[in-house]
């Protein structure tokens, strides 16, 4: 899955390696330090089947870059700290970008199963209460549904074409603006990393908060950022690496 010491937030220009010995940085911190310190080194690639040129790929600065920007975005379109955004999103580096945008903005993801319909799509949103979700363009034909049964749902953003005619909630997920702000902190263990939903087979579905220091504990071996020359592969929902 890619997706508390001390909670205290640090600088992505000068990531905290203090108590390395005990803890390993967080998958942010790491990220910024490698995005300074080894910027061309491949980060994900994506799993898949080639298109073009070949599987699409990322390097530690265009992956940090991307974050950011997808953050700012995130921000002017009034997410807030502490904000659960839900996504019905295929796997893809452009999923790993959401999630750490969120992040940086101090927001978390919850992502709902992309290939979920009908009333148990219902009941996970429901857990969720989410005032933004962003979905495929291909799974734009759910969003009557959830409009009619998700009574807080505001905002749907999809990363690609929208029709004319789409439901009035839809719009396209804006473009970044020109200029990016400062990142001046980043989240600290104690943070909340994601949002995962309970199966829902002895009940409705439940969203559980995963903060950054138990994903570390939880995926120590998987991170996205870890100081070696083989590229990572996003591989399953919400973002795993192998």
């Amino acid at each position: 899955m890619t997706r508390p010491a001390s909670s205290a937030a640090t600088s992505p220009s000068e990531p905290s390696l203090e108590g390395a010995a005990q803890a390993a940085p967080l998958l942010l911190d790491r990220l910024a330090h490698r995005a300074h310190t080894n910027p061309d080194d491949l980060l994900l690639q994506e799993v898949g089947p080639a298109v073009g040129d070949g599987p699409r790929t990322v390097t530690a600065a265009e992956l940090w870059s991307a974050a950011r920007a997808r953050s700012a975005v995130f921000a002017a379109l009034g997410i807030t700290p502490g904000e659960p955004v839900a996504t019905l999103l295929g796997t893809s580096i452009e999923g790993v970008v959401t999630w750490l945008g969120l992040a940086l903005l101090g927001a978390h993801e919850v992502p709902v199963g992309p290939d979920l319909d009908g009333d148990i799509l219902v009941q996970s949103l429901r857990g969720v209460a989410p005032r933004v979700l962003l979905v495929e363009p291909d799974r734009q034909s759910v969003i009557p549904r959830l409009a009619a049964d998700l009574p807080g749902l505001e905002t749907v953003l999809v990363p690609g074409p929208v029709p004319r005619e789409a439901h009035p909630l839809i719009r396209r997920l804006p473009d970044p603006p020109a200029v990016l702000p400062q990142q001046d902190e980043l989240p600290g263990p104690g943070a909340v990393a994601c949002g995962v939903l309970t199966s829902g087979t002895t009940g409705p579905p439940k969203c559980l908060l995963v903060p950054w220091g138990q994903l570390r504990q939880m995926f120590a071996e998987a991170l996205v950022v870890e100081p070696s020359p083989r590229a990572s592969r996003c591989s399953s929902s919400p973002h795993s690496t192998t």
